[in-house]
């Protein structure tokens, strides 16, 4: 209502726009700092995270690999003792086969 009487009367009322401008942009401004600062945070951290994590999980891929190791031999050895029950199982059944055969 001010804004309107100052201006009917002639008077210059851009300084006063000016102020309420301003003061309508800082709270904006200000809620705009806030995701700003959160990305730049979680860009650090991640940056962070990264370069450590970089030797721990080449120790865990080594890691990983030993174990897969260990059980590739721990399962060829567990079925060794059946492989070799049924290589002699069918060898004894070729055997027949060609007595019966030669018979």
């Amino acid at each position: 209502m001010w804004a309107i009487l100052i201006t009917v009367q002639g008077g210059d009322v851009s300084q006063s726009a000016d102020a309420s401008l301003i003061f309508l942009v800082i709270p904006m401004m200000v809620m705009a700092l806030i995701p700003l600062l959160l990305f730049t945070g979680i860009t650090y951290g991640l940056v962070v995270v990264s370069k450590n994590l970089s030797p721990a999980m080449v120790r865990l891929h080594q890691v990983m690999e030993q174990v897969h190791d260990g059980l590739i031999i721990g399962a060829d050895k567990a079925v060794e003792p059946v492989l070799r029950i049924n290589s002699m199982i069918a060898s004894l059944q070729a055997l027949r086969r060609n007595r019966d055969y030669s018979d």
